[in-house]
């Protein structure tokens, strides 16, 4: 079994509850030292392969502003964090169970369970904390100094379960669980060492960057109590991160030194808009336009505007555009300064056909946020619908030489391209668009079509056949050692 199939299984075996007590604490080395199996490339080439797969298989809430608020929270506590990677993506899932979790490179997924059940924004920053520090830390890699005491038919077991435990299948929890049955328990003890590290490295990163250290230990309370509720039946984050009473008194005693204070702190304006974006695109669309409706109704003025705002996001997700403007136009003028209400009015004004209206009104908030990326996607997208391909295709060109792993600007801008006329260019962007959702069959066959496009261009035709040569040779590179894993 190759390296790169091992920490996968591995990412796996750190997720196992324990079998007993907990252990005590070791000196754990640091950051620079070379102590794991995989080196940094190799872990940034298994995350990009894990994405790639994760793409394909998990139910990705492709939200722009859902994702811009995870990440500027996420690189908040990088800020105050050793960090090995240059770039780091935070990525939503939809998934009712309450859950996340941290793959080698650079990679956190987080289910809407786990935003929608969060109670402000320190209690969402813990997870996400607690999560980079497994990175940072190289917790997978470290690991695997240890590998060779594992049996290969369990790793193998678990490796066949990881993407689905990570989308709440059951198939992929039963995977996991009967190869912890072969009782690795070494393992599962270095498993809480990590977990207690998480814990103590990610509540001072908070506390650097700003929130309130109570949010961790509280969400842990929240959690455990809950799981009592249900039975004691643990819910998957308390699967995947077993709690004990030593590690939550431990994060206790942790936030009250730094913070100096037992209280809890509010939920911001921005997370609350942020629960109830995520409540409005992602759950049952009718249950989300009954949930707003009332709340619209609150005598509370914050919470009758966070009403209006999902009732009209839901709403324009039903297609019932009308009755969204008539939510949403007041609201952004009661709230000019409220960017995200004035983002919701301009994306339903363009769904709504009134293209003019909306690039009009994404102009506006670009003079004030000239470098939001946010503003730019919107406006090409808005562009676009206004039959204005050459200057949509100028932002989406910015938008995915920025940040070239997320696959909507590679479709964007190869929707950009298309409409603009140029083909060639167009089926090489949408190409990258199938690479990254790991469709590389697809990716091929788009590059071929973008190579006979471009006949008469031998510039354009050779960066076309280089870019050919470098995805097979990915690709065969991956069959050699899914081969070599069986």
């Amino acid at each position: 079994m190759s390296k790169r199939i091992l920490a996968l299984a591995l990412t796996a075996l750190l997720a196992c509850p324990p079998l007993h007590g907990q252990a005590a604490d070791l000196q754990l080395p640091s950051l620079g030292e070379e102590t794991g199996a995989l080196t940094l490339s190799e872990e940034k080439e298994l995350g990009m392969e894990f994405m790639q797969e994760a793409n394909a298989k998990l139910d990705i809430v492709d939200d722009p502003e859902l994702n811009d608020y995870l990440s500027r929270m996420g690189y908040s506590l990088l800020a105050q964090m050793d960090t090995p990677f240059r770039n780091y993506r935070f990525f939503l899932i939809r998934d009712g169970n309450i859950n996340a979790f941290a793959v080698p490179g650079g990679y956190i997924g987080v289910h809407t369970g786990l935003l929608l059940a969060a109670q402000n924004d320190s209690q969402l920053a813990s997870v996400l904390a607690h999560e980079l520090v497994h990175i940072n830390q190289r917790h997978i890699s470290r690991a695997m100094a240890q590998s060779e005491r594992l049996q290969w038919p369990m790793l193998a077991a678990m490796l066949a379960g990881i993407l689905l435990a990570a989308g709440g299948g059951q198939a992929g929890q039963a995977a996991m669980s009967a190869s912890a049955a072969y009782g690795v328990q070494e393992q599962l003890r270095f498993s809480r060492e990590y977990e207690q590290e998480a814990d103590r490295l990610g509540i001072q990163a908070m506390a650097a960057a700003g929130y309130n250290p109570n949010g961790m230990p509280e969400f842990f309370q929240r959690l455990q109590n809950w799981s009592r509720i249900q039975g004691g039946s643990p819910m998957e984050f308390l699967s995947t991160h077993p709690l004990t009473l030593d590690r939550l008194a431990d994060t206790k005693n942790r936030a009250a030194q730094l913070s100096g204070q037992d209280s809890s702190s509010g939920p911001s304006p921005e997370f609350l808009r942020m629960q109830a974006r995520a409540r409005a695109l992602t759950t049952p669309v009718d249950d989300a336009i009954s949930y707003f409706r009332s709340r619209a109704k609150s005598q509370d003025s914050l919470q009758r505007e966070l009403g209006q705002y999902g009732l009209g996001l839901a709403l324009a997700r039903k297609g019932q555009y009308a009755e969204a403007l008539a939510q949403l136009t007041p609201l952004s003028k009661q709230a000019p300064k409220t960017s995200a209400y004035r983002l919701a009015l301009a994306e339903t004004l363009a769904g709504a056909g009134q293209s003019t209206e909306a690039v009009t009104l994404y102009r506006q908030m670009l003079r004030d946020q000239p470098d939001s990326a946010l503003i730019q996607e919107g406006l090409a997208r808005a562009l676009l619908e206004a039959k204005r391909s050459e200057e949509a295709v100028t932002l989406a060109r910015r938008l995915s030489s920025g940040a070239p792993q997320t696959p909507r600007y590679q479709q964007l801008l190869a929707e950009a391209l298309n409409k603009s006329g140029q083909r060639a260019d167009a089926h090489r962007a949408l190409a990258e668009y199938y690479f990254l959702r790991g469709a590389v069959p697809s990716a091929v066959q788009q590059l071929e079509i973008a190579k006979t496009a471009a006949t008469g261009d031998p510039r354009l035709q050779a960066a076309i056949e280089a870019r050919l040569a470098e995805i097979k040779a990915a690709q065969e590179s991956r069959k050699k050692r899914t081969s070599k894993a069986k």
